[in-house]
């Protein structure tokens, strides 16, 4: 992730990129805004069925174009008690539709717009412009960071889920309940056949969730059809493994209506021989709207983030306009009065590509600018991806051309608690980028420590923060009588904040369309918000500051690359404090005609021993189970 200030600096070094929330919005520059239609074509899109050339058909004024551009396909309305089989779908089919357009920019001020878009939207018929939160593919986890010997638990939208990879290889996603005794599958095995047993009393069930073994029944009688009844089954979630992520679509049985809709999809860069790309997942304890508040706002990254990817003293006003906005989302961009186009020799694939493309040109039609400009898409229910492009002179090298994206996935887990995926690609300062190139040596688990210093910087600020709106009223936490329009004490977002800078335009959007459109929060399971579950306390709200900051159950342990690394620190470090011991033991048994240079050797391998043991102890281990962050203390 850069700031402003570290992509200003980017015409002497170049700027490292960190991976966080807040990552997507990184004020940094670029050309020509994308078509929302094509980019929901692919990133909302249907597999299947396209919306009608008269949708996507353009309007004059600001209202017509975005109520327009932003609406959802259509789907069919079918369910099915077995899932048909899914194929994972990995790879990179390309996305249909003509050639992309780029929407010219809307210059009115954002009260005007919100007014066109809102009589726009509320002309339209009510079947073309209703968003439904269970209705999506939601990304549940980075499938490297899946253990498939084991089921993984998981709750998306306050449903508890278990995830499991099948003896076929197809990564599942049931309630993570048995229907014997409700026992958690989750705490369960993969048995000797592949099948998800049940820790309490073995059951053990299918991909598709039919139960396969019930131990306990008869063979003979009423008891050996048991496993035949349907109140045997484990209700099934359809699930689909793309580009590197497990998307699960949040209603039971559902396949044929799920696999109408293609899941988000990351821009082509992601598979391009020019860029390389990292990954991260933490699991935050403050809410939905929050996280998607935060990653809206490039401005705090220079005081947030300071020394880490921004400077204080680089502060700037960040001019977005909002573009496009609707019931599935927003497009904005850096408010520029001289546009530039900014083109990678190095890519194609992101300039052809039909959802997120830009105009091509000469490299010498580029203007040399080290002011990044950035283009942003919320793609609802919790995508928000940012590309980025720089223009930066650097030293003998001469004149860059630097690509940046960052895709950032706020994934509503329960009241109070998401997870954030966010995916990179970048074109440049490739050597500091984990990969499988024989020139990539940086590990994963070390980019991973800086980034999770981002999430850290953040952390108790955002806890504040919901605090307050809770109180207030104004939404904070996506649940449990707030939203974005007032709750709990009724007071409007817009008269508990004061946000007067073009910077904090897209903070406004989303919480414009989380009222009108989200009803105030996700769409939780009923079970959350029916009786004395509806007054729990969000986590943020009690949890203690070293629990909010606790990077081992938050990422550690759900991180395949840091949960090793641990593993590996702790070892070394044990092996280094037995070396230490075995060298101290062995000096008084040195022979006297060894000379005082053997017991000198013995004694500074005992020091350099204990010196690396306490290294790795008290210096590397915490950054991968707690670190405090005092803003007032980073200089």
């Amino acid at each position: 992730m850069n700031s402003s200030g570290a992509a200003v600096a980017a015409t002497k070094v170049a700027p490292r990129t960190m991976l966080s929330p807040c990552a997507v919005v990184s004020p940094i520059p670029v050309r020509a805004v994308p078509s929302i239609t094509a980019s929901f074509r692919t990133l909302h899109g249907c597999r299947k069925v396209l919306a009608p050339k008269s949708l996507s058909r353009r309007t004059s004024g600001a209202g017509g174009s975005c109520a327009r551009r932003f609406r959802r396909p259509p789907t069919v309305s079918c369910a099915l008690a077995t899932p048909p089989d899914p194929t994972p779908l990995e790879g990179s089919a390309k996305a249909q539709g003509g050639s992309p357009d780029t929407p010219a920019k809307v210059r009115v001020s954002a009260e005007r717009s919100m007014k066109a878009l809102d009589d726009s939207f509320h002309s339209e018929p009510k079947s073309r412009r209703e968003f439904v939160w269970e209705k999506n593919w939601y990304p549940v986890s980075l499938i490297e960071d899946l253990n498939p010997s084991r089921p993984t638990p998981f709750q998306l939208l306050g449903r508890d889920m278990v995830i499991w990879r099948d003896s076929q290889g197809i990564w599942r996603a049931h309630a993570d309940r048995c229907p014997h005794r409700l026992a958690p599958l989750s705490e369960g095995r993969l048995d000797e056949n592949g099948l998800l047993q049940c820790p309490y009393h073995g059951w053990s069930f299918r991909g598709d969730g039919r139960c396969a073994v019930i131990p306990q029944a008869s063979d003979t009688g009423p008891e050996s059809r048991a496993c035949s009844s349907s109140r045997a089954c484990v209700a099934s979630y359809p699930a689909v493994a793309s580009q590197g992520l497990l998307f699960v679509w949040p209603e039971e049985g559902r396949w044929t209506e799920a696999l109408a809709v293609e899941p988000p999809r990351l821009p082509d860069v992601f598979e391009d021989e020019g860029f390389s790309s990292v990954t991260i997942q933490r699991d935050l304890y403050y809410g939905f709207d929050t996280l998607m508040e935060n990653v809206s706002d490039p401005s705090h990254i220079e005081f947030a983030h300071h020394s880490v990817t921004g400077r204080r003293d680089r502060a700037k006003p960040l001019p977005f306009t909002i573009t496009s906005s609707g019931p599935f989302g927003f497009e904005a961009t850096t408010d520029t009065s001289t546009p530039t186009t900014v083109t990678s020799a190095k890519s194609t694939a992101t300039q052809n590509h039909p959802n997120f493309s830009t105009n091509t040109a000469d490299e010498s039609t580029v203007e040399d600018s080290s002011i990044p400009r950035i283009s942003s898409w919320f793609m609802a229910p919790c995508s928000f991806f940012s590309r980025i492009d720089l223009s930066p002179t650097i030293p003998v090298i001469g004149r860059q051309h630097w690509q940046l994206w960052i895709c950032s996935f706020n994934v509503p887990m329960g009241p109070g608690k998401t997870r954030s995926i966010v995916c990179s690609a970048r074109n440049f300062a490739r050597l500091t980028v984990p990969g499988g190139k024989w020139w990539q040596l940086y590990p994963r688990w070390l980019e991973h420590l800086t980034s999770n210093l981002i999430y850290d910087g953040d952390m108790i600020v955002l806890q504040g923060q919901e605090k307050v709106l809770k109180r207030g009223g104004g939404g904070g936490g996506g649940g449990g009588g707030g939203g974005g329009g007032g709750g709990g004490g009724g007071v409007p977002y817009s008269k508990l904040t004061f946000t007067p800078a073009a910077a904090d335009r897209m903070v406004l959007a989303f919480r414009n369309w989380l009222r009108r459109y989200g009803g105030d929060e996700p769409a939780w399971d009923p079970s959350l918000t029916a009786g004395s579950a509806s007054f729990a306390p969000l986590p943020s709200t009690v949890l203690s500051r070293a629990k909010m900051l606790d990077r081992l159950g938050q990422h550690t342990e759900k991180c395949s690359s840091c949960r090793a690394a641990l593993k590996n620190v702790r070892r070394l470090s044990a092996v280094l404090t037995g070396v230490a011991v075995v060298l101290l033991a062995a000096a008084p048994v040195v022979p006297e005609e060894m000379g005082l240079g053997a017991k000198a050797g013995l004694a500074v391998g005992v020091l350099v021993s204990l010196a690396g043991a306490a290294w790795l102890k008290y210096k590397l281990e915490p950054q991968f189970v707690h670190l405090d962050y005092v803003h007032a203390d980073v200089e």
